[in-house]
């Protein structure tokens, strides 16, 4: 029934222009159902979650934000020692270091800033506001149908007539 909705893997499966900064490991929430700013066709994206479906799973722990802050940290120690001996012994030290070193700080700072909005509550505002928006759209029968042929599992509540 929706076959002109086809899934992608990173440019639009029906004129093939590249989906702008697209990661194949990125995940947010909201409708996988995008529509192509170029050829307006419709395609499925997998990266984008609705949340009355799965939920929101790990994005209020405190602790995961922990982790990763941990994460970071142990990354900018390991290249801080490991620069910190090449200048030592060659009176050089390595670009490549210095740039995992900027790159484990957006790390820290970034689950650090993470914990802050769980914490304060900011960060479940968010996700609340994104629920609302997710419970909308599937209450439209026709989405929550096509969703439901895509093989998600939408919730019986939003596939009643």
């Amino acid at each position: 029934m929706y076959s002109n909705i086809l899934v992608t893997h990173g440019s639009c499966p029906h004129c093939g222009k590249k989906i702008r900064g697209y990661m194949e490991d990125y995940s947010d929430f909201g409708s996988p159902v995008r529509t192509c700013k170029k050829c307006k066709g419709k395609y499925l994206d997998g990266r984008y979650h609705e949340i009355a479906i799965d939920g929101i799973g790990a994005s209020m722990s405190v602790k995961r934000s922990g982790k990763t802050a941990l994460i970071g940290f142990g990354i900018f120690l390991v290249t801080f020692l490991f620069n910190l001996v090449m200048v030592i012994l060659d009176g050089k030290y390595n670009p490549e270091m210095v740039l995992l070193q900027a790159f484990a700080l957006i790390i820290i700072f970034s689950a650090l800033v993470d914990a802050i909005m769980i914490k304060t509550g900011i960060k479940g505002k968010q996700l609340e506001k994104k629920r609302i928006e997710s419970d909308k759209r599937l209450k439209d029968i026709r989405y929550a149908r096509m969703l439901a042929e895509f093989g998600y599992d939408v919730p019986e509540e939003y596939l009643r007539v």
